[in-house]
């Protein structure tokens, strides 16, 4: 979040340091997608949670800098269709995983939450998120 702090002292130094440090955190969005799912990084939604955090802060959407704005619309804007993408690839592969659990006995009364159900959840809580911090 460090680096959301230095993207108005961006622009003074190097014209196009803005699209460098929008390229940077991007590849770190699509990193923390990559391992969300995983074991061995616990952290990866919280830290994303943590980035939306501070895009919408004083840092992001609330700076008086317009191209600190922009970057910060740009990447709510990224997140957001790497969340559809997630959700819609994870809807296509319900069917399976819930064939997967009846057949080992691990959904209780045979139904699971779809992940559009575990999605909208995770949305609201977001939302509440940034409600809070505003």
């Amino acid at each position: 979040m460090i680096c959301l702090c230095r993207l108005g002292g961006v622009r003074a130094h190097k014209a196009d340091g803005d699209a460098d440090i929008k390229y940077i955190v991007e590849q770190i969005v699509i990193d923390v997608f990559l391992v969300h799912c995983t074991p061995e990084w616990p952290a990866a939604l919280p830290m994303l949670l943590r980035l939306i955090t501070a895009l919408h802060s004083k840092a992001g959407m609330h700076c008086a800098d317009n191209a600190v704005r922009q970057i910060a619309v740009d990447l709510l804007g990224f997140i957001a269709s790497q969340l559809c993408y997630e959700a819609r690839r994870a809807d296509l592969d319900m069917p399976a995983v819930e064939e997967i659990l009846q057949e080992a006995g691990m959904s209780p009364n045979g139904r699971t939450p779809t992940y559009l159900e575990q999605s909208q959840h995770l949305l609201c809580s977001l939302h509440f998120t940034l409600v809070l911090c505003m």
